[in-house]
């Protein structure tokens, strides 16, 4: 007896099935020969390396925070010896037997203390003054000032220099939903104007105004966009509002109405989660991962992270409105906080009962620490409801707690679109207008040719990710469990780990090495060919194999292409698009004489028959584009300092 079988294997189960010749289930036993196996799914080291990053995260912190203490400790020794002791054991009583007690506050006179908080009530009050003004401040606060900016000194999601007035670049979005359009419906444009050139100025007006709601920002900016019909605005629509901060369609966004309703939902509900995915989720990292696992496709994970991007430039944007720097939005916060509940207070709680008044301080106390939000709101609305304060108030209050506007707070998670550029711009005013009194602020380094302060370079700085956990393969082997094999950092010769800075960190690391280790771990074996290293995904050789795989298969009128016509199509098409669309192929086809214009291209990966599964050849393009960069530079610098680390990991990680 001839069967076949057939198996479904998954992470968490293996469905089979036996059939005959004809096509029909076998039995044995009384019982068809189907089922499915169930067992539980491999656990993946995502949350010990979200614990394992912390660690690092905060360890460096603690690192550059010591090195800011280095430069501040002998000139503060001369103004307040005890200063510095005072701020890092200000958790001792003064009781303690154990511990010395070296006093509580920034200052050690009580006086002094309380003028210092009634001038700054927030570090950002601070901030702002030492920026704005030009007289000499007490060393004590400049060293605050300056604490705070290093301690938090903003993400490095953006390159290049930012400021408050460019954090959201209506020209990159646009150009986004263009690469998109030609991306994901490259047969059938849909927003059919935008190379207006009114149109940037348009988006950034509409899009950022803080008079109105999310909902109506969105309605307001897809209608300066011409689309091509009712489908399109759908698709805008979804990316507008995911832009904005409401909920992150990607059903809707690439038109996956072909899943079923319990598919979609696990799309827009990624990680198990009964809300809506928005950019502005904690687990958001977290969730575009299993949205990656979910959509498996590279090209829409790239596009959500784009626009990701666009979120945060926007959400800057909504954070500072026309301020010109980050403290004097988070002072106008304080101020909007401090209005909003003395409003609250004198016409609201004013007839709550003593028990309703401890009720309000539970849910303020949750609003701070942004917990359990969609209660806390439910809450405030409600009390605003029941009130007796005028109509109008009750709407401006109502849509400032749906706009996350109502008791703003100046530490939120918000605050993590702020790119470090802001931080170290304040920082840079900062010391312009104290190193006159206070040089050793001015003191520079110069590493890879460019010349910076000091202070600057302790928020600039970053451990290139090729470089790994400053540890030495000594340490690492003695105090790790794991023998140092998650340590690959190299050292030159002759230096030492404890004396490694931001500032002379290219003459103690060796960055070359160290690169090529970190690529050698990440290099597999082939299970097929024992003994020869894996090719990576994006390297050069395995997406030329994709590629020529797919060009192999299709079929223009049911014919194979021909070998001349496929290498052309191969070295003029592929070579020079990032995405490559079966549209494409027949335009080029067409306008090269090799077809007849009624031609149809079929056997596509894409089960749509639309676009090629293969990528292209990314690689190569950015490569090209790479050379052909540095051989317009080479003029002005050697090959050497132009062929950097940066370059080099790109052509090991992908030839």
């Amino acid at each position: 007896m001839k069967y076949s079988v057939g198996l479904d294997i998954g992470t968490g189960s293996v469905g089979w099935a036996v059939i005959g010749e004809d096509y029909r289930l076998k039995r044995t036993k009384g019982k068809n020969l189907i089922g499915v196996r169930l067992f539980e799914g491999a656990d993946t080291a995502a949350e010990r390396r979200g614990y394992r990053t912390t660690r690092r995260r905060l360890s460096r912190r603690r690192w550059r925070l010591r090195l800011l203490n280095d430069i501040f400790a002998s000139e503060l020794s001369k103004i307040d010896e005890n200063f510095l002791p005072r701020l890092k054991y200000s958790w001792v009583n003064k009781n303690d037997t154990d511990n010395v007690h070296f006093g509580v506050g920034v200052f050690d006179d009580s006086e002094q203390e309380k003028a210092f908080y009634q001038d700054y009530p927030t570090i950002y009050h601070l901030r702002q003054k030492l920026m704005t003004d030009n007289r000499q401040h007490d060393l004590r606060e400049v060293y605050l000032a300056i604490h705070h900016i290093v301690k938090y000194r903003g993400h490095f999601l953006n390159s290049g220099e930012i400021s408050a007035n460019s954090s959201f670049d209506a020209q990159k979005f646009l150009a986004l939903l263009r690469e998109f359009d030609n991306t994901f419906y490259p047969d059938a444009v849909k927003f059919l104007n935008l190379d207006q050139l009114d149109l940037p100025d348009k988006i950034s007006s509409e899009i950022s105004d803080s008079k109105i709601s999310k909902s109506e920002r969105v309605d307001r900016v897809w209608q300066h966009v011409q689309l091509a019909n009712s489908g399109a605005k759908k698709i805008l629509k979804a990316i507008l509002n995911a832009v904005v901060g409401n909920s992150v369609d990607s059903v809707a966004m690439f038109s996956l109405s072909d899943l079923d309703k319990e598919e979609k939902k696990k799309i827009n509900h990624p990680v198990t989660d009964s809300k809506p995915f928005k950019y502005s989720d904690e687990e958001v990292e977290a969730k575009l991962d299993e949205l990656s696992n979910l959509l498996q496709d590279e090209q829409k994970i790239k596009f959500l992270s784009l626009l990701k991007l666009s979120f945060d430039g926007l959400t800057l944007k909504m954070l500072l409105g026309n301020a010109k720097s980050v403290s004097e939005a988070m002072v106008e916060r304080y101020k909007v906080h401090k209005d909003d509940l003395k409003f609250i207070k004198e016409n609201i709680l004013n007839s709550f009962s003593k028990d309703k008044k401890k009720e309000f301080d539970k849910y303020y106390e949750a609003h701070l620490a942004e917990k359990d939000v969609d209660n806390v709101d439910k809450y405030f609305k409600k009390i605003i409801d029941d009130s007796i304060i005028s109509k109008d108030k009750k709407i401006e209050l109502l849509q400032k707690i749906d706009d996350h506007d109502f008791l703003p707070s100046q530490r939120s998670k918000i605050n993590g679109a702020i790119p470090h550029q802001l931080h170290r711009n304040e920082l840079d005013k900062i010391i312009s207008q104290q190193s006159k009194y206070y040089p050793f602020l001015a003191d520079s380094y110069t590493q890879n040719g460019k010349t910076e302060t000091k202070l600057a370079g302790l928020v600039n700085f970053r451990v290139p990710y090729y470089v790994g956990p400053l540890v030495s393969k000594e340490n690492a082997d003695r105090n790790n469990p794991d023998g140092g094999q998650n340590h690959w950092v190299e050292f030159k010769e002759n230096t030492s780990l404890s004396n490694l800075t931001p500032w002379n960190f290219n003459e103690i690391v060796d960055k070359d090495k160290s690169a090529a280790k970190f690529i050698e771990r990440l290099t597999g074996m082939d299970t097929y060919l024992i003994g020869e290293p894996t090719l990576p995904q994006n390297s050069l050789l395995y997406q030329k194999y994709n590629v020529l795989q797919e060009l192999n298969n299709i079929r223009v009128d049911n014919h194979k292409l021909d070998v001349k016509i496929k290498q052309d199509v191969f070295e003029h098409l592929f070579k020079t698009q990032n995405s490559v669309s079966a549209k494409d192929v027949k335009n080029y086809l067409i306008a090269n004489g090799y077809a007849a214009p009624s031609i149809q291209i079929t056997g596509l990966s894409d089960t749509n028959e639309k676009t090629f599964n293969s990528n292209c050849l990314a690689t190569i393009i950015w490569l090209i584009s790479w050379v052909e960069l540095l051989l317009s530079q080479s003029n002005q610098m050697s090959w050497k300092k132009s062929l950097n680390c940066k370059l080099f990991l790109k052509i090991r990680l992908y030839c």
